[in-house]
């Protein structure tokens, strides 16, 4: 195994990027008092207080694993585990590599591999006892009905000592560790399908347009999505429009605004939804023909949502689902 020794002129640098690594607390190597290798740390993983995701996250079933990625002795020489030889953290050390980069390059060999143990993160916190030495971290993504979290994967030491953080306080080792997550939160999206069934169809008079707007709040009453969507029909029975990426938990109102010349609507004008993330939702309307004699057909306005470019807009003759 190869060792490596953490200087203390290192040492401010190691602990500063650790922290910018895994977003998490993270001890030093090195205290002019010797590690005891034989006693236990603990590791308490702990969602922060007073953010906007805190209470979601306290009431959810956290998972983590844990990798052990290298030991440390009495004199503070650090030795790769043998699943992550490898990693040769010196490389960090002494600056040929950021430590997100050794983070990442930790998060990809522990892939494939087992972790040497797991922590379950409940009531917004978790606690695991372990040995000395270099721990990956890596909490499994999270969802709710509305949002996705992530965590990133984090590079922690045990044991911690308070003289590496803050000047002036005592040079001791504590093996009692706790490390904040920090998750990053995005919504989730659902679609909604407009069907449109008409019952008959006057030839003579060519295609027909229905139009339909699509109104969209959060449970605060924001609007969250707004859009005018149609179907044209040159036949009797059924087209569908579909509108997707919606924030999930949305509340949908639906309301056809125009019917087609020579059509009314035989259903209710207005449908509500609520959008379900990664899910299709469906309203439906019912037209018929009344015999009326003048013709009604349009064009569409079309947007698809681009995570890199946004909203983008095409003009199309209608927003039917393709037949296959």
């Amino acid at each position: 195994m190869k060792k490596l020794k953490i200087k203390k002129g290192y040492i401010a640098g190691l602990l500063t990027l650790f922290l910018a690594a895994a977003g998490l607390h993270v001890a030093s190597a090195y205290a002019t008092n010797v590690i005891d290798p034989a006693e236990p740390c603990t590791l308490t993983l702990s969602v922060p207080k007073g953010e906007e995701y805190t209470e979601e996250l306290n009431g959810m079933e956290l998972h983590a694993k844990i990798y052990q990625v290298a030991t440390v002795d009495a004199a503070g020489e650090y030795s790769e585990t043998s699943e992550f030889k490898s990693l040769s953290l010196k490389d960090a050390v002494n600056g040929d590599v950021t430590w997100e980069e050794m983070t990442a390059k930790a998060a990809e060999l522990a892939s494939d591999k087992t972790p040497d143990t797991e922590c379950t993160i409940t009531d917004g916190t978790g606690e695991k006892e372990l040995n000395s030495g270099i721990y990956l971290v890596v909490v499994e993504t999270a969802s709710t009905g509305f949002y996705e979290y992530n965590f990133n994967p984090g590079l922690i030491a045990l044991p911690d000592n308070q003289a590496f953080h803050s000047a002036g306080a005592e040079n001791k080792w504590i093996y009692e560790v706790t490390a904040n997550l920090k998750p990053e939160r995005s919504p989730r999206y659902g679609s909604l399908l407009i069907q449109k069934n008409l019952d008959n169809y006057n030839e003579t008079m060519k295609e027909v347009t229905f139009v339909f707007s699509i109104e969209a709040v959060d449970e605060n009453g924001n609007t969250v999505y707004s859009n005018v969507v149609s179907t044209t029909h040159s036949s009797a029975g059924t087209k569908a429009a579909i509108a997707d990426h919606i924030p999930a938990g949305a509340k949908v109102t639906v309301t056809e605004v125009y019917s087609g010349a020579g059509y009314r609507l035989v259903s209710e004008p207005q449908q509500t939804a609520e959008i379900s993330a990664d899910e299709i939702v469906t309203v439906e309307f019912d037209n018929t023909y009344d015999h009326g004699l003048n013709p009604g057909y349009g064009v569409t306005n079309h947007f698809d949502y681009d995570e890199d470019e946004g909203w983008q807009w095409t003009q199309l003759p209608d927003n039917s689902v393709k037949e296959e």
